[in-house]
């Protein structure tokens, strides 16, 4: 699929999520870059999307304790727009930890004409999508 303006790839996404809103997602650039997050994704991280925007993933979801097996998991995912789920140990932005599944959706390639090289917007995206475990 070929997206030619980036707003397709938001509506996309909405659409993906309209079956569970409050579900944390972000989309990601193949590069680990966060280039979008949803209500949920600030509501069970705390990060708003100015702090989150253009940080790689490991930045706003995972601390000392996370298993680096996993990170390394989804990281390669991300990276090679593959799919996985792996549990993983996540932090909330005031260090609070809990446990969740992480899911790599591939979304597909996007190319934008107000990109500029090195831009997130250029390349393969993919969705992260966190769900909380119980305690």
């Amino acid at each position: 699929v070929d997206m030619a303006t980036e707003p397709d790839w938001k509506v996309m996404m909405d659409d993906l999520l309209s079956f569970a809103p409050r579900e944390a997602m972000c989309v990601l650039a193949t590069d680990l870059r966060i280039v979008h997050v949803n209500g949920g994704w600030t509501q069970t991280f705390g990060f708003t999307p100015e702090e989150a925007v253009g940080s790689p993933w490991t930045s706003k979801c995972c601390g000392q304790s996370s298993g680096l097996g996993e990170i390394n998991s989804i990281t390669a995912a991300i990276a090679t727009c593959q799919h996985t789920l792996e549990g993983l140990l996540c932090y909330r932005k005031d260090a609070t930890q809990f446990r969740a599944l992480l899911s790599v959706l591939p979304i597909g390639p996007v190319a934008s004409s107000s990109a500029q090289p090195g831009d997130a917007a250029l390349g393969f995206l993919v969705a992260l999508l966190v769900r909380e475990l119980p305690p």
